[in-house]
């Protein structure tokens, strides 16, 4: 009987692990990862079953609650994860095998037969083989999607997942042990099964949240972007000026124009012209990295703002596009830039807009 005892814990134990090892990387080989958790399964659980008198899956299993989540210690060392995503995994695991195990102990006291723990073994054995198939391709995917975008909904969404995970799982082994303390009933194992549903339920509708703001998001990301160089559009421009305006801020406008961008397109083609003018973005990017945003405003014109007073060494630096023989499709020929101080009280964006680009018509002329 203590062997029969000892399968139905392993079980759940492997059914967790094996799940965990699909939503997170490992740091080590397969054959590694198992042999540690196997021998540190083996240290966790070997004393309990050594006094057997501390250990009754008839009471509801509650020394094992505690035990489980010391898993933290070998999972967090042997996977490339924080611990607060170990530990959400965790707490889906936990809800999926503990929910099958409360569901086959009550169904079994329901039958008359408590104590039975091959029965347990067997049907819950059964339930995994259904259920697994299903879970690992419906549920496990989209618990991974909502854990790999974070982003979306700002730093303390995966606390979020952890209190839904963890508050359902203590719902569940509440009402698990309470329910072993009376006599087994239809309704109990009803409620039982209500809440698992509604449980993976939510982490489905999570998943609906997360991917359609992730699509919002990437339309976004599409509106507000240039598609060929990836910089900022015309769009995000005047968002991102008008806020300037608004805030009543000193910042510097540059206008720049490529010289001589045609002749590129009539020698080169027009697949090395918009090499060209990805190398030009990627290069004055960077140069203004310590304090400006470029934009593409459009064909070869792009504008640079930049919080206060751009320093002459930034603007010296894209007039020569220093760093452009690196990776460079063809020989640069010349900017022409256009620099403009807005200090406040501010006139228009359009009033703006212009006469930065009658200051870079100025210094083409030159």
């Amino acid at each position: 009987m203590l062997f029969i005892e000892c399968l139905v814990i392993l079980e759940m134990v492997a059914v967790n692990l094996l799940t965990f090892d699909r939503c997170c990387c490992k740091k080590y080989g397969a054959a590694i990862t198992a042999a540690l958790l196997a021998g540190f399964t083996v240290l966790l659980f070997g004393p309990v079953y050594a006094c057997k008198h501390f250990f009754h899956l008839s009471s509801g299993s509650g020394i094992l609650l505690p035990l489980g989540f010391l898993y933290l210690i070998p999972l967090r060392l042997l996977y490339r994860e924080r611990l607060s995503r170990v530990f959400a995994v965790m707490c889906m695991n936990w809800l999926y095998t503990m929910g099958v195990q409360a569901l086959v102990l009550h169904a079994v006291r329901l039958i008359g037969a408590e104590n039975d723990f091959l029965a347990v073994f067997l049907l819950s054995s059964l339930i995994f083989l259904l259920t697994l198939p299903p879970f690992y391709k419906y549920l496990v995917p989209k618990y991974i999607f909502i854990l790999q975008h974070p982003q979306s909904f700002g730093r303390y969404w995966t606390g979020y997942l952890i209190c839904n995970g963890g508050l359902h799982f203590i719902l569940l082994v509440a009402l698990h042990v309470a329910f072993m303390q009376e006599t087994g009933s239809l309704l109990k194992l009803f409620i039982l099964l209500l809440l698992l549903a509604a449980t993976f339920f939510s982490y489905a509708l999570l998943y609906r949240v997360v991917s359609g703001t992730v699509k919002m998001n990437h339309l976004e990301h599409q509106v507000l972007h240039d598609p060929l160089t990836g910089l900022c559009n015309r769009v995000q421009l005047f968002r991102d000026l008008e806020r300037l305006l608004e805030e009543e801020r000193e910042f510097s406008v540059l206008f720049m124009d490529l010289d001589g961008f045609k002749q590129v397109n009539d020698r080169y083609g027009h697949t090395v012209g918009d090499r060209y003018l990805q190398h030009f973005a990627a290069i004055s990017a960077d140069i203004c990295s310590a304090g400006g945003q470029v934009y593409r405003f459009g064909g070869d014109e792009f504008i640079v703002l930049y919080t206060g007073a751009a320093p002459a060494e930034t603007v010296e630096n894209l007039r020569e596009c220093r760093g452009w023989e690196l990776g460079a499709p063809c020989p640069f020929n010349q900017v022409s830039i256009g620099v403009l101080l807005c200090r406040p009280p501010h006139k228009s964006a359009e009033e703006i807009l212009r006469q930065v680009d009658e200051a870079m018509y100025a210094d083409k002329s030159k």
